[in-house]
């Protein structure tokens, strides 16, 4: 059973570049080489591929 699934979470990093939640993770085992990088216009520069929602966290 998977735990903690509802919602999403991202950062900004000093660099410019965000760290978001991967697609389908669950917020109660996220591991910190497999979050998601991705610059301000949305591409995906790493980890595993972002959750469909980023771009509404890139609007805030």
């Amino acid at each position: 059973m998977q735990r903690g699934g509802a919602g999403n979470l991202s950062v900004k990093m000093d660099d410019g570049r965000i760290l978001a939640t991967p697609t389908g993770s669950s917020l109660g085992r996220l591991n910190c080489d497999t979050l998601s990088v991705v610059d301000v216009e949305g591409v995906h520069l790493g980890g595993h591929k972002p959750s469909k929602e980023v771009h509404f966290h890139l609007a805030i």
